[in-house]
């Protein structure tokens, strides 16, 4: 053999190895599965929620009000916290992409003893499908929520109630599984 396909053989070797011994990911799990918080105003459920697979991609925000007066969710002044720190704001069905970038997100209001959901993802996660693509059925978005990444993943959320502004942060711990 000569001694540049001993050495064409060798590296092949080495990269076919790595790459097998590569670990590829399976999936995801949080801890705690829903983070929740609790006083006399409110009780604050934030839970990582898998769409369309095994990997995390949106969050599900639950607040119960309950007082009487309402409360206030204002979108432009919440967070997206990763490894407790700002990351980003949040997005959701039904804003535009004008609204996020002028900061103009319309607020929330929780009545007095009741409840709201609804799912968020992080912004600065979105995907967009390129333009030319094709695949994307009528009527359907080409925006959808990226994965999000293991480690501390958190909510620093801006709720005004009787014109006060207060900050709630909770979090989960995402670990990826191999």
């Amino acid at each position: 053999m000569k001694p540049w396909m001993v050495s064409v053989s060798v590296v092949f070797f080495f990269l076919v190895s790595a790459c097998a011994t590569t670990p590829v990911p399976v999936g995801e799990r949080a801890n705690p599965v829903v983070q929740t918080l609790e006083n006399a105003s409110y009780r604050i459920a934030f839970e990582p929620k898998k769409t369309g697979g095994n990997f995390f991609r949106i969050f599900a925000l639950t607040v119960q009000n309950k007082g009487s007066g309402d409360i206030e969710i204002d979108w432009n002044r919440t967070r997206y916290l990763y490894e407790g720190k700002e990351a980003a704001g949040f997005v959701f069905q039904g804003i535009t992409p004008a609204d996020v970038s002028a900061g103009s997100i319309p607020s929330d209001v929780v009545p007095g003893g009741g409840t709201y959901f609804r799912e968020i993802a992080p912004h600065r996660l979105i995907a967009f499908a390129p333009i030319r693509d094709k695949s994307i059925a009528p009527g359907k978005s080409g925006i959808s929520a990226g994965p999000l990444p293991g480690g501390r993943n958190g909510i620093s959320l801006a709720l005004r109630k009787d014109g006060k502004l207060t900050r709630e942060t909770l979090e989960v711990s995402i670990e990826v599984l191999y």
